[in-house]
């Protein structure tokens, strides 16, 4: 038995294997449509052989009614050597026709007023086998023809047996060919909308994976050109702080008399170079830490039992110039003893720095006011001014790298990197950095910072 099996699989995967010129992603299509062509075939011997087991009346009438699946046969056997040709998109539409005279076949092998009604859904058949293959548009032509193909079949059909052979073959009811046609074309349009329906949602797939295809590469070019300006800006910090450092200090020992002596106006201007390659050197230092953020590779050194109220202190002191000109007012409440944290004391510092300079620059008039307390699991530092604020439009430019608000860019006195950087490092501490802002009356910014963090080395 399994041997029989096993012989008959063997055969027909020989009967139906496409040309070997068919491109590997039509295969399947093509042996499809040879299994659905050798079927046929086999149906049509079954029908030729129906109809002289059926019809006992004489040779001529089995002749008649054989001369449909006869065709039909001859039909597919042309159809089955079109589809192992390279080119076998012909063999579709002559299953099709072979579709509808197996459906007059059936008519006329049992005729009666019912009969067209009864069997003309056959034709049906060769619209789906062609929307297989076919489109909408081809698919809709080719089943149109058929259906007027068969209405007038069997108008003319049993008047032309009936001249040419002398003997009536009763003819179709009219009721019975409206109602058949009415079937077939409804049908075939049942069949045509929902292929165009399945066309429409495959031609949304492909556009969505498209789409998604250009998404993803626009996304690869994005990283790997964003890898790139993240490298060079690093390689280029760190060439740039090396020679500005020199100056800075070969300026000083000018300044200070090493090189031989100085008056005070040579002093005073060797003074505003050494600031302002200070302010150069924190410009290059800004770069170089957002650089190594996005490249992921800026480590923190967390320390435990670290006292924030000397890292605050120092913030302070150190910001304390930027008010001499200004009728501002700093104000420092904290409480007698703030807990202990782990954490990196340098990135802290600069967080607290970066925060407090910047309502030192923006406040004109008024007070600024550094207070911290303690929640259940943070502690929290709080630095509010009473600047200008930053209208709602501008929040989101805070924490944008290389953005910077209007009254920021009037300024023009930094990079727009101090706040994002400063909220990436409280990100890394398990902390966050945060700011509430009313225009016309001042902004206060919060620092969060854990109280429980592990003492390892984190990187951001």
């Amino acid at each position: 038995m399994n041997s029989l099996r096993l012989s008959i699989h063997r055969i027909w995967l020989s009967v139906t294997t496409p040309h070997p010129s068919v491109l590997s992603s039509d295969v399947r299509r093509v042996r499809l449509l040879l299994s659905i062509i050798v079927s046929f075939i086999l149906l049509n011997l079954f029908g030729i052989v129906l109809v002289f087991a059926l019809i006992e009346d004489s040779l001529q009438m089995e002749l008649i009614f054989a001369a449909p699946c006869a065709l039909a046969t001859a039909l597919t056997l042309f159809a089955y050597g079109i589809a192992r040709s390279p080119r076998h998109m012909p063999a579709v539409y002559l299953i099709m026709l072979n579709a509808a005279i197996l459906t007059y076949g059936a008519i006329l092998a049992t005729p009666g007023p019912d009969s067209a009604t009864k069997y003309a859904p056959m034709i049906v058949l060769g619209t789906l086998i062609g929307g297989l293959f076919l489109n909408v548009r081809e698919t809709g032509v080719v089943a149109a023809m058929l259906g007027i193909g068969l209405l007038v079949v069997m108008l003319i059909f049993p008047r032309v047996v009936t001249g040419i052979f002398g003997f009536t073959v009763e003819p179709i009811e009219s009721f019975s060919i409206f109602v058949t046609q009415l079937i077939v074309h409804g049908m075939n349009l049942c069949i045509l909308f929902f292929m165009d329906l399945r066309d429409r949602l495959e031609q949304e797939r492909i556009q969505e994976r498209t789409r998604a295809i250009e998404q993803e590469q626009l996304a690869l070019a994005y990283k790997r050109a964003d890898e790139v300006k993240s490298a060079f800006l690093a390689s280029m910090s760190h060439e740039l702080r090396t020679p500005l450092n020199a100056v800075i200090n070969f300026t000083k020992f000018v300044q200070n008399g090493v090189m031989g002596p100085v008056n005070d106006r040579q002093k005073e201007t060797l003074g505003k170079v050494v600031v302002n390659s200070k302010h150069l050197l924190s410009l290059i230092n800004d770069v170089l830490d957002i650089s190594k953020i996005e490249a992921g590779s800026l480590k923190l050194f967390v320390e435990p039992n670290i006292d924030l109220n000397p890292i605050i202190q120092t913030a302070v002191e150190t910001t304390l110039p930027l008010l001499a000109d200004k009728g501002v007012k700093l104000e420092l409440d904290l409480p007698d003893q703030l807990p202990a944290i782990a954490c990196d004391q340098q990135r802290v510092r600069q967080i607290l720095l970066n925060i407090v300079s910047n309502a030192c620059k923006f406040t004109e008039e008024g007070h600024i006011r550094i207070t911290a307390h303690m929640t259940d699991n943070d502690v929290i530092i709080s630095v509010a001014d009473t600047g200008p604020g930053i209208a709602a439009e501008d929040h989101d430019l805070i924490f944008a790298p290389f953005r910077q608000t209007e009254s920021g860019l009037r300024r023009a006195d930094g990079t727009g990197l101090g706040m994002p950087i400063s909220r990436s490092l409280a990100e890394a501490h398990g902390g966050r950095l945060w700011f509430e802002s009313t225009v016309g009356q001042g902004s206060t910014f919060f620092v969060a910072l854990p109280l429980n963090v592990v003492a390892e080395p984190a990187v951001v």
